[in-house]
């Protein structure tokens, strides 16, 4: 017993002392948010669109339509401009007509 505790103190303390003198890093989230988180845009009118990104410094928006997990625009409307920094406004154009397959 007493050459297993010798043990632990000359392989376990050193291991223990330099894991305590370790640097710790944080990593910060990294957050967007969009308003207005929810719109209706009726068929031919615009709305404004904002997204603020926090927690890196790559702060830069590019905005895209999808329908179904593909590109529609501009069937679905358009964004202009199509990248913004954060913070900075967005103008969606909805379509002259309806989508043939809205979803």
């Amino acid at each position: 017993m007493r050459r297993m505790l010798i043990l632990f103190a000359v392989l376990g303390l050193p291991l223990y002392l330099i894991g305590c003198a370790a640097e710790t890093s944080v990593t910060r989230p990294i957050t967007v948010t969009v308003t207005p988180m929810v719109a209706s845009v009726p068929v031919g009118q615009t709305q404004a669109f904002i997204a603020t990104v926090t927690g890196t410094p790559n702060t830069g928006v590019t905005w895209t339509l999808t329908q179904g997990g593909a590109a529609c625009s501009p069937g679905c409307g358009t964004f202009a401009p199509a990248s913004t920094a954060s913070g900075s406004p967005t103008t969606y154009t909805a379509p002259a007509t309806a989508p043939a397959n809205p979803q």
